[in-house]
């Protein structure tokens, strides 16, 4: 009988990985070659080892398999361990079906009836070591890549850029690409956690509310969970309705979280500001729990809580965009929003004292409605407007006199 498998070891060991191919999602997943001419030798490696189990009557030693503790680290982080010990339950029935087949007589299907125990007792074994293999290197794995994304983290921190190696590759992982735009999002519990491992489970949902191809730059931190990740404009408020969700979930489950989103950043070198600002964020909502985006915030209140940096990175684009393009035309529709604002939004007060006639001043601030997007009859979006305005002070050195000339401090 087991000259008839050793001839037909091929055979059943294509069998076996075609088996395992097809029945385990993990393994069907993977289409790399050289991946499945690796579970191709592991699986000849079995085949040969539960032959020599049989004819030594015994279940093969830890040192006689050693061939399996390579294998089951090279599985780490491509397969689930469950997938891993499914593959070994498969070829063990491809194995004992094709030795039983062998048995065409009494005499052999009486020894073939013997040989369940010594088979059962090496995949004991074999499956025991394996097992610990893989938890022991994934342990070691997930030990080491939580090591570097902190060193990356406390590296984004200080302003310093991810060196060549680990923390390079770490970064790109996460899509944090030197000059991309990203969001700081930062989450500490409401009272003392018990258990650290409660933490690391809320900062795996946290990071789920992220819906990018790229798994985001996730610590745990000093007792707070720090996210970063790259983030469009149009995304943030997709992203803050995900992260209150989770919030509210793990407030369901007694895990309030505080959490904190920065406003958009552009570049890696402007992570310490955005951490800065989510940390700020969450302690605003800290006694309770909730979720805080500076995103959502106006200009005006960004700048009332949290400074005029803040408030600058909140304008919206076509607002930051109408102020650059007026300065550089003169700033006419500036000073006339201005007088608009000073003379308490009356038009024909605002066109006398600019020696305009009304419907010149009208058309002006119907130019600024278009071009920000903005409704100046709206006294959010007026305040807005002037935050804007005085932010570009600082920006474009000086907005020239005859603007200056009818400031209105909002």
């Amino acid at each position: 009988m087991l000259a008839v498998l050793r001839a037909r070891r091929e055979e059943l060991v294509d069998e076996g990985v075609h088996r395992i191919r097809t029945e385990i999602p993990g393994y069907a997943a993977i289409s790399d070659q050289t991946f499945i001419a690796d579970v191709r030798s592991h699986v000849g490696q079995e085949h040969d080892a539960l032959i020599r189990s049989i004819e030594l009557g015994r279940p093969l030693s830890r040192q006689e398999i050693e061939f399996i503790r390579p294998r089951a680290m090279r599985r780490v982080g491509r397969l689930p361990l469950g997938d891993f010990m499914h593959a070994f339950r498969i070829y063990t029935e491809v194995f004992w079906d094709a030795l039983l087949a062998t048995a065409t007589d009494d005499d052999a299907r009486r020894e073939a009836l013997a040989l369940p125990s010594i088979v059962m007792r090496y995949m004991n074994i074999a499956a025991s070591e394996a097992a610990e293999v893989y938890v022991e290197a994934e342990r070691l794995l997930l030990a080491h890549g939580e090591r570097v994304r902190r060193d990356l983290l406390e590296d984004l921190l200080a302003s310093r850029a991810p060196s060549p190696g680990p923390k390079l590759a770490a970064a790109r992982e996460a899509g944090l690409a030197p000059a991309c735009a990203c969001v700081v999002v930062v989450a500490a519990p409401t009272a003392p956690l018990h258990d650290e491992h409660h933490l690391r489970a809320c900062a795996a949902s946290l990071a789920r509310a992220f819906a990018g191809a790229d798994r985001p730059l996730t610590v745990v931190r000093q007792h707070e969970v720090v996210i970063v990740a790259p983030v469009t404009r149009n995304a943030i408020g997709r992203l803050v309705e995900a992260l209150a969700t989770v919030q509210a979930q793990l407030a369901d489950e007694r895990l309030t979280l505080a959490v904190g989103v920065s406003t958009v950043h552009e570049g890696l070198t402007s992570v310490a500001e955005a951490y800065s600002e989510a940390v700020a964020a969450a302690e605003r909502v800290r006694p309770a729990g909730g979720v805080l985006a500076l995103s959502a915030l106006s200009a005006f209140d960004c700048l009332t809580l949290f400074g005029q940096d803040t408030a600058r990175r909140r304008i919206p684009a076509d607002v930051r965009s109408f102020v650059a393009d007026d300065v550089a035309e003169g700033s006419v529709l500036i000073t006339t929003l201005l007088e608009y604002v000073r003379s308490d939004l009356n038009v024909k007060l605002a066109a006398e004292r600019l020696y305009v006639h009304p419907n010149t001043a009208r058309y002006r601030l119907a130019k600024i409605e278009e071009r920000t997007g903005t409704r100046l009859r709206c006294v959010a979006d007026v305040l807005d407007l002037l935050i804007a305005i005085r932010v570009a002070e600082a920006e474009f050195e000086t907005i020239p006199a005859a603007a200056a000339s009818s400031r209105v401090s909002p």
